[in-house]
């Protein structure tokens, strides 16, 4: 047996997450456990999360969301943190304002059938959409086609770019489809991904890349955990994320490559996904992960910044933060799931 001192000597080592299986199995149990009692690290404020997202300044006059918020309003209206607003509040039954807000978003792609960003339509950001589409057919079209064509985005003009590209972030387009009764069509794109990017460990940009976007990493695994596909390759992405997170719950954007910067949206996506495979497994990385988001979430409104040295408060990180909280707090049940956001 261990004592609590070798347990508190294990947690806080931040070595690999494979150090469990030297333990034995009890211990394994108890240690998120044990972490959560000893106040192992504080957690963000789930309340002012919650007052933070319906602010009216994080509109835009045309009706879509803001990407963040700051003193000189540097943020653009976005077509992604539009969608993820809508799906945020659909998820905490808020069905009014997810409707008002999925008003532009109708609008768009009734006109463009796409989504996207600067003239860029893409893929990813469409595929979002399907989730709150009272008629998704001819959008969840459109999406397969591009798919199938292996294209993530059109017109391409950051050749190699992990979002202009068709790589592992593009596995997230799987979770409406196959919830729309496309599961068939979209699974073979799926392998595809999956052959072409994950060396074993961790998903790379694309296949011609040995560089890994964690936030893509994130996303291809979320696109896992939504349609049940490769569970084996689930467990090992998590774990990955444990391997790579700090002892102050950060984590790298960017591996293989000489980009350094530390940012919210990926502590947050990892919560989401260690509470998900397993929060007991997991423990003591989503408490270190609640840390990190603490000490950024702003003390008076409650947003979460982007990165500890960005004066600007982010919308999608702020929204998977106030996902990861509440899933940290009360793990999702089997059907809860599908509001992964």
């Amino acid at each position: 047996m261990y004592s609590v001192g070798s347990v508190y000597a294990i947690a806080g080592s931040g070595t690999n997450i494979r150090m469990c299986t030297l333990i034995q199995e009890s211990l394994c149990d108890i240690l998120p456990h044990v972490l959560a009692a000893s106040q192992y690290s504080p957690t963000p404020s789930i309340d002012r999360l919650r007052a933070w997202i319906v602010r009216p300044d994080l509109f835009a006059s045309d009706g879509r969301v803001l990407s963040w918020l700051s003193d000189d309003r540097t943020g653009y209206p976005y077509d992604e943190a539009t969608v993820l607003l809508a799906r945020a509040y659909q998820w905490l039954g808020w069905t009014q304002r997810s409707q008002r807000v999925m008003e532009s978003v109708v609008q768009r792609l009734t006109r463009d059938h796409s989504l996207g960003r600067d003239g860029i339509q893409y893929v990813f950001d469409t595929s979002l959409a399907l989730w709150l589409l009272p008629e998704p057919q001819r959008v969840a079209d459109h999406v397969l086609h591009e798919l199938h064509a292996r294209r993530a985005c059109q017109p391409i003009r950051r050749p190699g770019w992990w979002s202009q590209s068709y790589g592992a972030h593009l596995i997230k387009c799987a979770g409406p489809l196959t919830r729309l009764g496309l599961g068939a069509d979209v699974r073979p794109v799926v392998d595809d991904l999956v052959d072409r990017c994950f060396d074993g460990q961790r998903f790379r940009i694309h296949g011609d890349s040995n560089a890994t976007y964690v936030h893509s990493h994130c996303y291809a695994l979320e696109g896992l955990l939504q349609t049940g596909y490769h569970p084996e390759i689930v467990q090992r992405g998590a774990d990955w994320l444990a391997e790579l997170q700090g002892m102050n719950g950060e984590l790298p954007a960017w591996i293989e490559t000489n980009k350094a910067c530390w940012p919210s949206d990926i502590v947050a996506q990892s919560i989401r996904i260690w509470t998900l495979v397993n929060p007991r497994r997991y423990g003591q990385f989503i408490q270190r992960g609640l840390g990190c988001l603490a000490a950024r979430q702003d003390p008076d409104h409650g947003a979460i910044a982007y990165q500890p040295d960005h004066a600007h408060w982010n919308v999608w990180s702020t929204i998977f933060a106030l996902q990861a909280c509440t899933w940290a707090q009360s793990p999702p049940t089997q059907e809860q799931r599908q509001w992964l956001i």
